[in-house]
């Protein structure tokens, strides 16, 4: 893969993955730092209220 479609990914990607809680981005350093315990944790919360609205709304 070219290397500047890799950065424009990046780009692209960085602002969504930092999003997650317990995901930190550093632009200057470019670097990407977890907590899996935090991450692990708003991953499912997220996927809890996700369920939830399918369980109210996704039945027809």
């Amino acid at each position: 893969m070219n290397p500047v479609y890799f950065r424009v990914i990046l780009y692209f990607i960085a602002p969504l993955v930092a999003l997650v809680p317990g995901i930190v981005y550093d632009a200057n350093a470019q670097t990407v730092t977890i907590d899996l315990e935090a991450a692990a944790t708003g991953l499912a919360v997220a996927g809890a209220a996700v369920a939830a609205m399918f369980a109210k709304w996704g039945k027809k």
